[in-house]
Formats: C-alpha cells, sequence, structure tokens
C-alpha cells in the first residue's frame, strides 16, 4: 500500500510539473504586451505608458497636423510626468519646443518667415509596440513647392530598464527627390535638434557634457558625446540631456548652449564652418537621444543611460 501511495504521489508531481513547463512555454510564446499606448488626436500624436492604466499620462506629444512650417515634439515629461519643453514662446515664435531644422541649398528650414522652406507632411505611421512614430516629410522650397530634399523621421520612445528617466530615440535621414543632382546642408551656428525649455528653466540652470565642461563657456561649441542642462521646472529639479550617436555623419556632437536671455541646448552638425553635400543614393542620416530626469543625476548616471542608449539605438 505504502508502495503505491508513492507512485501515486511521484505521477502526481510529475504531472505538477508538466503543466508548469506548459504554462510557461505558453506565456513565452505569447504577445508581448505593448509598452506604449500610442492615441491619435488631431493635431499631435500620444504616447503614453501602460502602466499608468487609465490613468497614463501622455510621455510626449508629437505635433504634426496643423503646423505651418515644421512638425516637432511639443510635449516631454519626466517619469514624474514634468514637462520640460516649451512651444512658440514670445521672444522666438518659430522655437517649436523639440524641433529639427537646417539650411538646403540657401533655403531656411529654421525662422519661418515668408522666405522660408516648409516641411510637408507626406506619410505617418506609428507602433504600439515599440513606442514608434514614423513620419515621411519634404522639405519644400517656399516659391515652388518643390522638394529640395526629402526626410524620413524615426521618433521612438524607450523603456529604460531602471525607469528613472524617460528617453526618446529622434531619427532624421535626408535623401534627394527624384531628379536633383546634389543639395547643400548648412545653415546658422544653432541649427539642428534645438530644445527650448518651461519659463523657469530659463535661468538658474547648470549646463555640463560628457568631457567634464560646464556653463555655457565650457560647452557651446565644444565636441562631446552628450551635453546635459540641470534647472528647476515648475518649482522641481529636472535634467534635460541630448545623445549624439557614434555613427552619426559628424560625431562627436558639436553642441550650441545658452542660457541668457533663455536657455537653449542644441545639437548640431556644424554645417555653418563645414557644409554637407547630399549625393544620390547616399542618405544623410542622424540619430540623437534626448533624456529628462527628475531630479538632478550626477554625470555618471547621465553616462550610464548614454551608453545603454547607444547599445539599444544600433
Amino acid at each position: 500500500m505504502a508502495k503505491y501511495r508513492d507512485s501515486s504521489q511521484t505521477a502526481l508531481s510529475r504531472l505538477t510539473l508538466l503543466a508548469t513547463m506548459i504554462a510557461a512555454v505558453s506565456a513565452c510564446t505569447s504577445a508581448p504586451e505593448a509598452a506604449f499606448r500610442i492615441e491619435q488626436r488631431e493635431p499631435s500624436v500620444l504616447v503614453m505608458p501602460t502602466t499608468n492604466g487609465k490613468n497614463a499620462v501622455p510621455v510626449l506629444h508629437y505635433r504634426h497636423a496643423d503646423v505651418e512650417f515644421k512638425p516637432y515634439v511639443e510635449v516631454l515629461r519626466t517619469p514624474a510626468g514634468v514637462n520640460v519643453l516649451r512651444d512658440s514662446p514670445f521672444d522666438h515664435k518659430h522655437h517649436h519646443a523639440l524641433m529639427f531644422a537646417l539650411e538646403v541649398n540657401g533655403v531656411d528650414f529654421w525662422a519661418e518667415t515668408a522666405e522660408c522652406g516648409r516641411q510637408v507632411h507626406r506619410d505617418l505611421r506609428v507602433s504600439e509596440a515599440d513606442g514608434t512614430i514614423q513620419h515621411g516629410l519634404n522639405w519644400a522650397a517656399p516659391a515652388t513647392e518643390a522638394p529640395l530634399c526629402c526626410e524620413q523621421r524615426l521618433i521612438r520612445v524607450l523603456r529604460v530598464p531602471d525607469r528613472d528617466a524617460t528617453l526618446i530615440t529622434w531619427q532624421t535621414q535626408l535623401t534627394l527627390p527624384p531628379g536633383r543632382d546634389a543639395a547643400t546642408i548648412t545653415g546658422e551656428r544653432y541649427f539642428g535638434l534645438g530644445a527650448r525649455f518651461v519659463p523657469s528653466m530659463d535661468t538658474g540652470g547648470q549646463f555640463f557634457n560628457a568631457d567634464g565642461g560646464a556653463g555655457v563657456a565650457g560647452t557651446d561649441t565644444s565636441k562631446s558625446a552628450w551635453c546635459a542642462y540641470a534647472a528647476v521646472a515648475d518649482g522641481k529639479p529636472v535634467t534635460v540631456a541630448m545623445f549624439g550617436h557614434p555613427a552619426n555623419a559628424v560625431h562627436p556632437v558639436d553642441w550650441f548652449t545658452m542660457d541668457d536671455p533663455f536657455a537653449y541646448l542644441c545639437a548640431t552638425m556644424a554645417v555653418d564652418e563645414k557644409p554637407i553635400t547630399l549625393m544620390p543614393g547616399k542618405p544623410l542620416c542622424v540619430r540623437y537621444g534626448v533624456a529628462v530626469w527628475d531630479g538632478h543625476p550626477a554625470p555618471s548616471r547621465i553616462e550610464e543611460a548614454y551608453r545603454w542608449w547607444v547599445g539599444q539605438a544600433k
């Protein structure tokens, strides 16, 4: 009788183990839960984390539908929900939060005057699985509307392992439209991927970079893998960092920083000093990361986030 009981218990244990294994395999093969929920609320695409359920606050607003000159990231929030970006302030109406613009064949895509070019919508796709927005744009001349170059823009919100930062990738690939032999990329010193901050961040902040440079004197026109700005946004300490990918056409990044009369951070390609020629079949691709923290992390933590991002943004 004891033998029978032992045998039954062994069989039951085996069945339990088998059921556990089947459940584990089923869990591994089922579709993973999307990290982000994406809603298209005209004129913007909103990216929200799924972890907060119905109470989720959008991490990012990408504004694209009612813009006359250039689509841009209108809102970018820290993990605690603090927005750090300011759109179209009275002193520089063409400063649109987080934006990208250059000069192509002498046409300015930055300043937004009657003589400036426009980044014209071509197509837009989103993916909830990886928090990605892909936007096709034609950079059109003001008089003829003919594209001087074409852009394939990708913006991705990344889930950081320790979740202490909100981190996005901004990737721009410029190509020539059919029929064009070349295009010259140039611009002012501050052209590139630029960020304008909320008013409370305009004073009292501190710039610093990956090579130990500090303040505007130590970061402006300096070449470094990343540059950060620590300040206070509406009474709460925050830090914004921009990263340049080592595979970019110009690396390390040539930074533009300023804090008077307002704070501004821009990742440039130094095209004011050395223009870039866009040729058929040879796209110009640049990839940047933008990370925002609650509080003021040490440079070593920003360096860790930068290295992690480089590994993800291959």
